[in-house]
């Protein structure tokens, strides 16, 4: 039996880590907006550092605006090479009507603490990003005990192009995977965008990273898709179609020009295809084992660019 995981219905493009005026971003929430629409994108959410604002006004027919907000945890200790450690989370409301009551920002060290501020907005009706774990300094002490997360961000465009960062975090993906405390986990690629350098220079941090949603274009279908782990993440390929067959094993992609399709998993089997000379894929079938526990499927462009699905989990596929 065929199963689609991702089809042409994923056309919803959005970027889910935008800051504006309201906190050290240079442009107003409509600027924000409106340059988005114009650059095609279906939906932003609005995430200034620290404090919660409602744009239900700034809502259309044809883009979604999804309320949201970036807490910050700093570390007071700081490292023998200069700056401290911190933790940056962004905090989506579930519906526009929702205004949280934010508890007093926990102590960086104490993970209890720190998990349990995380599971207190949650539990107001909020989904939970981890952001820019290599911009953060941290690594995996610093991200293996967190819980209640729901997205990790694998790439960072602000990070990228305005502090010349690799920021390519699929290892710490599989690292939370394997080794977390998250039993579901997405990834997503985000602009993270303060916009000093405008649309149109080539240093902008805007459009660089998004992902694309299935299901319908309104709050609630963006969000719906969000938490059904519909969508991929991407700088630049598309994924058009990704699907396994139940009765061969194996995970059949459709993809715009790449270089590379690649399949990665819990374990150290992996499996590539590769484009010969000049020409370039647009398809692969990739095989599974038993004992994979996961997979998720790497697409790189020509240029280098990317595109990842979310880890799907054998056992839920094959149950």
């Amino acid at each position: 039996m065929i199963r689609y995981l991702l089809t042409e219905k994923n056309k919803y493009k959005g970027n889910l880590h935008c800051h504006t005026t309201l906190s050290d971003g240079q442009m107003t929430p409509e600027q924000i907006v409106n340059a988005y629409y114009d650059h095609g994108y279906a939906f932003v959410a609005l995430s200034d550092h620290d404090r919660f604002y409602s744009h239900n006004d700034l809502q259309r027919d044809d883009f979604v605006v999804l309320n949201a907000y970036e807490q910050n945890v700093e570390r007071k200790e700081k490292e023998r090479f200069g700056p401290g450690k911190c933790y940056h989370f962004n905090f989506f409301a579930k519906t526009p009507d929702l205004i949280p009551v934010i508890p007093p920002e926990p102590d960086y060290d104490d993970k209890e603490s720190l998990n349990l501020f995380i599971e207190k907005i949650k539990s107001q009706g909020f989904l939970c990003s981890y952001n820019h774990p290599y911009w953060s300094l941290q690594n995996f002490e610093d991200y293996a005990p967190l819980k209640h997360i729901d997205f990790l961000e694998i790439f960072n465009y602000g990070c990228y192009i305005g502090d010349g960062l690799h920021e390519n975090q699929v290892n710490v993906y599989d690292d939370m995977l394997r080794w977390g405390h998250c039993d579901r986990l997405y990834c997503t690629m985000t602009d993270d965008n303060h916009d000093c350098h405008l649309p149109g220079d080539p240093l902008c941090d805007s459009f660089g990273g998004w992902v694309m949603t299935g299901g319908e274009l309104s709050y609630a279908g963006i969000i719906h898709a969000l938490e059904a782990g519909d969508f991929y993440c991407s700088n630049g390929p598309d994924i058009l179609s990704l699907s396994i067959d139940t009765e061969k094993k194996t995970v059949h992609v459709r993809s715009s020009p790449a270089r590379s399709i690649t399949l990665g998993t819990a374990t150290r089997h992996g499996e590539r295809a590769e484009a010969v000379g000049n020409a370039l894929l647009t398809e692969a079938e990739l095989p599974l084992r038993d004992d994979d526990v996961y997979f998720r499927i790497e697409v790189t462009g020509a240029d280098g660019k990317r595109a990842n699905s979310i880890a799907y989990f054998l056992s839920e596929l094959f149950e």
